[in-house]
């Protein structure tokens, strides 16, 4: 591959972390501020925000089903939501802290935790479909991607030159 098309898919995966980061980041402390909140909050912002739209259509899909949605979490759903935001939170800015600083541990174990997270969120999109969920899950898909290509593109040349290296050792050459 050309150096200007390597460098451009090294931004794009820098960029791509980043973003992962920031998002680990903002899940984290909405997390914890959902943690601090009571259980129906969510339902009640979730009536404020569609009492407009539903006064207008009152069969709006996406209104409708936020509204359902955010009646259901109940106590065990608040629970449940803070602990998936703080742990993808803080998982997410963890592995992206370690790639940016290129650790090369982190590139296999960001490469599986984020191909589950992406799993669990195309179970979730078979159960009900939200365009917004698509849309992460086509980004996640995306990282994957570039997660696997850098992944290769930092551990293959170190790998060539090892098995010369140990060719020539196998051989008598030095």
């Amino acid at each position: 591959m050309r150096a200007k098309n390597a460098a451009l898919l090294d931004r794009l995966f820098r960029l791509g972390v980043l973003y992962k980061v920031v998002d680990g980041a903002a899940q984290f402390v909405g997390g914890a501020l959902y943690w601090r909140s009571r259980p129906g909050l969510l339902s009640r912002w979730a009536r404020i925000l569609t009492r407009d739209e539903l006064s207008e259509d009152p069969h709006d899909y996406f209104a409708t089903h936020l509204r359902t949605w955010a009646a259901h979490l109940g106590r065990h759903g608040h629970v449940l939501l803070t602990a998936y935001l703080l742990i993808h939170g803080l998982i997410q800015i963890f592995l992206g802290v370690a790639l940016l600083r290129d650790r090369l541990w982190a590139y296999p174990w960001a490469a599986v935790i984020l191909t589950a997270f992406a799993a669990y969120l195309l179970y979730g999109l078979t159960l009900s479909f939200s365009p917004a969920a698509l849309a992460l899950c086509l980004i996640d898909a995306g990282i994957i991607a570039l997660l696997i290509w850098e992944y290769r593109r930092r551990t293959l040349p170190v790998s060539r030159a090892h098995a010369v290296k140990s060719a020539a050792t196998v051989s008598g050459r030095h």
